[in-house]
């Protein structure tokens, strides 16, 4: 591929997936939030070979093509330039794990591995025990592609294909994530009492007092990994290594609960069960005005079409029957520590209900690409 930013194509002994990223020239307007299928129907009335559209964090798209020719010309076409955008390829690097036999050495591997794209590095993953290093099963391996692939073989034994997901970078200087202390230029603040100006070492009442997060103000040091802003942050490193996106497009995608693979269903349903006035499923059900519920949720959804077709449906839809059964059916609130959360209106039938409709969206998705 050509290392000219303006004149970017795929080489013709390219082996990946021909994928593709539109922003707006004007950085101001927002690419990524564009209205699905406004974008479609763009898209796929200028340019042929496109098999599927996605959003691709701040401000940018991704696009797929069935073959180099058509990614070429969509890349450099005049049309791009007319209409306000501009198409990059992304970056061709990505880390994937699989589990693999110790005692295979990469000459082995090498020998007999075939892989839909190129694979230019091995490395064995080892750990420290009892002051010796010890070599692990998990082999990390550097793709050549912006996309992992499901499956390798090495001599005809398939292995699954994982993302490599690096822990979250605190900086030990500002406690702040993403960045390590060697590249900080913020003043220093205590993991302890959440202070600027100061580190821990220098606290002077650090046996005296109680430690507070800066992040949750719970009663601990910011930089306990049970703090529920570690737990975040190693969701963001998951999205980066399963979209191949920067760290600023992942936190974006965390924000605005952009659809991604790096979690299952069930992650996103329990990251979706409000925290707060909790309805308890055997609370005054003979009282609930059922008509009302229904009528309401009605009116809901026919004034939130558009939302219902973006990105972050699944939220909307789910505020609405929340917000709808609060109103229509007597709850009260309960103690959360010793009653975990749920949800009057939510069961089995509600789950089944919800795969098959993304399953049957992301058909259509693809129909319409």
């Amino acid at each position: 591929m050509s290392s000219q930013r303006t004149k970017q194509t795929f080489s013709s002994d390219y082996n990946g997936p021909v994928i593709i990223l539109v922003q707006c020239i004007d950085l101001n307007k927002n690419l990524g939030s564009w209205h699905p299928i406004r974008a479609a129907k763009f898209f796929s009335s200028n340019f042929a070979g496109i098999t599927n559209i996605k959003s691709a964090g701040s401000k940018k798209i991704k696009i797929s093509f069935d073959s180099i020719l058509n990614g070429n010309l969509c890349l450099n076409s005049d049309i791009l330039i007319a209409h306000g955008f501009t198409a990059c390829i992304p970056s061709n690097l990505i880390f994937g794990i699989i589990k693999l036999e110790i005692d295979v050495s990469e000459e082995d591997f090498r020998d007999g591995v075939q892989s839909p794209f190129p694979i230019i590095s091995f490395k064995r993953i080892s750990v420290k025990k009892d002051d010796n290093i010890v070599p692990t099963r998990i082999v990390e391996l550097k793709f050549l592609s912006p996309k992992l692939p499901r499956h390798i073989s090495v001599y005809n034994m398939i292995f699954d294909v994982d993302p490599s997901i690096r822990s979250p970078v605190q900086c030990n200087r500002c406690l702040r994530y993403g960045h390590t202390q060697k590249f900080c230029r913020s003043d220093p603040r205590c993991s302890h009492c959440s202070g600027s100006k100061h580190s821990i070492t220098d606290w002077p009442t650090i046996n005296a007092t109680d430690p507070i997060c800066l992040f949750c103000k719970l009663p601990h040091v910011a930089t306990d990994r049970s703090c529920q802003e570690w737990s975040a942050q190693k969701d963001i490193k998951k999205i980066m290594a399963t979209e191949n996106i920067s760290y600023k497009d992942a936190i974006i995608f965390k924000k605005n609960k952009c659809y991604t693979s790096a979690f299952k269903y069930s992650d996103v349903v329990n990251n979706q069960l409000p925290k707060s006035d909790v309805l308890i499923h055997n609370n005054h059900l003979n009282e609930a005005k059922w008509p009302t519920f229904t009528l309401d949720i009605q009116d809901a959804i026919s004034s939130s079409v558009e939302n219902l077709a973006s990105t972050n449906s699944y939220s909307v839809f789910t505020d609405i029957i929340h917000n709808t059964a609060k109103s229509a059916i007597p709850a009260k609130k309960v103690n959360l520590i010793s009653h975990p959360p749920s949800l009057l209106w939510w069961n089995s039938s509600c789950s089944e209900a919800v795969k098959i409709d993304l399953y049957t969206s992301k058909i259509f998705a693809a129909q319409a690409a």
